[in-house]
């Protein structure tokens, strides 16, 4: 049954409600039809959902409607443990930063940035949390594909100013980090202090000053182009501030990396003179990473010498043929040892001098038997010339 708009009774409590009823009963129709979707990640969804898929999602809200100078237009923020992403339409007053909803929903995108149009939004009760926004370089934070609809920080020196037209607010700015990439902060113009309800950030934001900014990843199209940029969304003009040293991001990732990529081969198959140097790059870049006071610019420098340093490693000449030859001219000395006693020289040595002592001795054997039969015959001569002058003798004596 559906009911015209004059045949509902309009009081002056109710007059801008009981128009609508028709619209009452076809809720509670679908709400009686409607099946209950299971709760997908929000990661999950940035990353597979299409336009117009629908999921449900439940998330913490990172930028509400419960402050009128910080909330955006027709547009909250929530985030889990796994990504944040936009959520439109939303203008109920009221919600507040951490109050936990869950959003059914179709994948949509307006102007690059990736978002969940309400079909219904439900408040979670008693199960609150706010999340901190997570600091990151300047080069990580303007990822959108990794990052976008997340709540974030960023540290850095300011390049670019866009001040409003009294010169008292800004607009956007731009922050320098050392990691590679600027960050590109955004201010929407109806946007202000959550305080104070103005933007007189002109008074820190200037070029060459320390500023830290937190604000939701968010992509949109800038100046006459229609190419979405990455861009840091601020939330409340409070949260852009002056940093102190401690607040300027340094990204280590890329040192850490370099740090924990070992060598190919190990350290004896490089000459002692390029390890000893990439020994002292490496031992210098940890004290880097280690040091919490230290620069990107520190970092950064430190990063280049360790790869320099592993870059001009150089290995042994010949290093594996060497062995081989090493190893062949020690093994042919042990074959003469085992043939000749000793090493190749001299193991040819004594076996020469065993053959010419050998000969020696059988020199001075033929030599000592050549002279006992000269000397036996000299001796029988002498026996025989005095066994002859004794028959002589003889003989006289017979004769007398």
């Amino acid at each position: 049954v559906f009911i015209s708009d004059f045949e509902v009774k309009a009081e002056q409590d109710n007059n801008w409600d009981l128009p609508y009823l028709n619209k009452t009963i076809v809720d509670n129709i679908l709400d009686q039809v409607t099946v209950e979707l299971e709760t997908t990640p929000i990661e999950k969804v940035r990353k597979e959902g299409t336009p117009g898929d629908v999921f449900a999602v439940e998330g913490y809200v990172t930028a509400g409607t419960s402050n009128e100078n910080n909330k955006f237009f027709d547009a909250i923020y929530v985030q889990d443990d796994t990504a944040g992403i936009t959520v439109f339409p939303y203008s109920e007053a009221g919600l507040e930063v951490g109050t936990k909803l869950k959003i059914t929903g179709y994948v949509d995108a307006y102007q690059g940035d990736k978002e969940i149009q309400v079909i219904k939004a439900e408040k979670i009760p008693d199960d609150t949390h706010v999340y901190d926004p997570e600091v990151l370089s300047a080069k990580d934070a303007m990822n959108y594909d990794t990052n976008g609809g997340k709540l974030v920080q960023i540290s850095g020196k300011v390049t670019r100013v866009i001040y409003s037209d009294d010169k008292t607010g800004v607009s956007q700015f731009w922050l320098d980090d050392g990691s590679g990439e600027e960050g590109n902060v955004f201010i929407d113009g109806y946007i202000t202090s959550g305080t104070t309800g103005k933007n007189e950030l002109a008074s820190i934001v200037k070029e060459g000053a320390e500023i830290s900014a937190v604000g939701i990843v968010y992509a949109h199209p800038e100046g006459e182009s229609d190419t979405p940029v990455t861009c840091l969304r601020v939330r409340n003009c409070d949260e852009i501030k002056q940093a102190d040293a401690q607040e300027i991001t340094v990204d280590k990732s890329a040192l850490l990396s370099e740090i924990n990529a070992a060598p190919e081969k190990p350290e004896s198959s490089y000459t002692e003179e390029s390890w000893a140097a990439y020994a002292e790059a490496l031992e210098k870049a940890q004290k880097v990473y280690a040091d919490e006071a230290a620069s990107q610019e520190d970092v950064d420098q430190a990063l280049s010498e360790l790869k320099q340093a592993k870059e001009g490693l150089k290995e042994k000449e010949d290093s594996n043929s060497d062995g081989e030859q090493n190893q062949g001219e020690t093994d042919q000395p042990d074959g003469n040892q085992s043939q000749n006693g000793s090493g190749s020289s001299n193991g040819n040595q004594n076996q020469n001098t065993t053959d010419e002592s050998d000969k020696d001795s059988e020199n001075q054997v033929v030599k000592t038997g050549d002279d006992q039969p000269i000397m036996l015959y000299f001796g029988l001569l002498a026996a025989a010339s005095v066994a002859a002058v004794y028959a002589g003798k003889r003989r006289k004596k017979l004769k007398n």
